[in-house]
């Protein structure tokens, strides 16, 4: 018996110090697979811009659906037309055809840097983001926002808001000149509208090669009774249009563990339905189907500012627990090149 219980003691020791090994290895890989898809993505996008010739930029868009994983998407610049909520003309993006996209490991998340007052102060309808999750006045790390929104609807498309790393035609350059948002196609996985026109006789959802489809769009003088030209392009890739997202070129990127975020910012736990920060769509505190952080993670007195603060914080390193990695995306070979923290975690010199 006495010998029986020394070697369960020595089997439970051992598995003591095994099992938070194992966790630590699994960890390691997937930190390093979550930092080779990234690069993977950018390499991906950069190769197709420098073989797309001059004045037909490629960008790797980032995707997410809430509960799902991060997908980095290879698009093309197609074209442009007048959006007249935006006021101006935009730039229009498709997936690129034939090119699979990269998934970030389960659990793993990008957020951009967006400069001070890059942000809106109001509906998203207005522009890029909005003061709704984050402060206007400040630099801010922002999450792609391309799940949160009502895919029944045929103009829900304005809660619709991400960031994409921008290559130069033919050079294969990071292009940062061209501040203002674009227009990405990103198909809604429903076809609950699409009975009506002009979504009828333009299906992006049956589309073989969604750039031939954007093509046919911006380049069709058909009109339907009743309608304009310029109307059903609105309605098919306007900003409202709820098969496309609005989109930022940006240059700085941080890679992360979405649950070691929350620890790291004070959430107890991450919301249930979207594996993030924000809340659900079926959320009774979110009535408009939109996107929003779920304050109720946090202890009481959170407002945006303070969960906001808290992100940058964790993810430039100036918290002890902060395990992002921070890249910066180089102008010539648009390679990510990270960015180490100039002193220890918690600031002692």
């Amino acid at each position: 018996m006495v010998e029986l219980l020394v070697v369960v003691a020595i089997a439970t020791i051992m598995l003591l110090i095994a099992v938070p090994a194992f966790k630590s290895l699994t960890y390691s890989t997937r930190r390093a697979s979550a930092e080779n898809a990234l690069k993977g993505g950018l390499r991906t996008a950069r190769l197709i811009a420098i073989g797309a010739g001059e004045g037909r930029d490629v960008a790797a868009v980032f995707i997410h659906e809430p509960g799902g994983r991060i997908t980095i998407v290879p698009c093309v610049l197609v074209g442009e037309f007048l959006e007249t909520r935006l006021g101006r003309r935009v730039k229009v993006f498709a997936p690129v055809s034939g090119v699979d996209a990269v998934q970030l490991p389960p659990g793993w998340s990008v957020r951009a840097y967006a400069p001070p007052n890059s942000i809106v102060d109001g509906n998203d309808s207005e522009g890029w983001y909005s003061s709704r999750n984050y402060p206007i006045s400040q630099g801010n790390w922002i999450f792609p926002e391309t799940g949160f929104y009502d895919i029944s609807l045929p103009g829900d498309g304005d809660n619709r808001q991400t960031f994409m790393v921008r290559f130069r035609g033919g050079s294969g350059e990071l292009d940062l000149s061209h501040p203002e948002p674009v227009l990405v196609l990103d198909v809604a996985p429903t076809n609950s509208f699409r009975s009506q026109q002009p979504w009828r006789d333009y299906r992006a959802d049956t589309a073989i090669d969604l750039v031939r489809f954007v093509r046919r769009v911006l380049g069709d003088d058909v009109t339907f009774v009743g309608n304009l030209g310029q109307e059903y392009r609105q309605n098919l890739l306007g900003n409202e249009a709820t098969d496309t997202v609005l989109a930022r070129a940006v240059g700085q990127l941080a890679v992360y563990n979405e649950r070691r975020l929350a620890a790291g910012v004070g959430a107890r736990r991450l919301n249930r339905d979207t594996e993030t920060l924000y809340m659900g769509l079926e959320d009774p505190n979110n009535p408009n189907k939109e996107p929003r952080l779920d304050l109720s993670l946090f202890p009481a007195g959170a407002t945006i500012q303070s969960v906001s603060e808290a992100v940058s914080d964790w993810l430039e390193s100036r918290v002890a627990s902060s395990e992002a990695m921070v890249f910066t995306i180089q102008r010539y070979s648009g390679r990510a090149q990270e960015m180490l923290p100039l002193e220890p975690a918690g600031g002692q010199p």
